[in-house]
């Protein structure tokens, strides 16, 4: 995860083409920010989402939908009555795994957040600031 944040410091940090071109045109700074905070998070837990989703749509039996659209169906109707409703419980434990991977994330966020207390500081860099506040024995 280290590696994530350098990554994206070396693409969005102010002095790289596209982290530039985002604060100039748009006012958005990635790095140091919690819009960079949002991105690196994503970037490491979203293959989560995507592990426990790709198996069922693999198995996914496309007669079912290739019937609702000889029947008349739009794409809409057959995405949300027949592939979404097999696709609602892998969605949500990946998004469960991918929130338990998000609260405990260290390595890129240290690098990308900046540990700026009340603005990009997460819980994982605050809880480690405590512990090294405390006295040695």
């Amino acid at each position: 995860t280290l590696v994530t944040g350098v990554m994206l410091v070396v693409l969005y940090g102010p002095q790289a083409a596209l982290g530039a071109w985002l604060k100039d045109n748009l006012g958005l700074s990635m790095i140091f920010a919690p819009p960079g905070i949002i991105l690196a998070l994503l970037f490491i837990t979203f293959p989560f989402v995507v592990r426990t989703v790709q198996p069922v749509l693999l198995n996914l039996d496309r007669v079912q939908e290739d019937a609702a659209a000889t029947l008349g169906a739009g794409a809409w109707t057959i995405f949300r009555r027949i592939t979404l409703p097999p696709l609602m419980l892998p969605i949500a434990s990946g998004a469960l795994l991918s929130f338990a991977r998000a609260i405990g994330e260290f390595g890129a966020i240290v690098i990308v957040a900046g540990n700026i207390p009340m603005y990009s500081q997460t819980a994982a860099v605050y809880v480690l600031g405590e512990v090294e506040s405390l006295p040695c024995a």
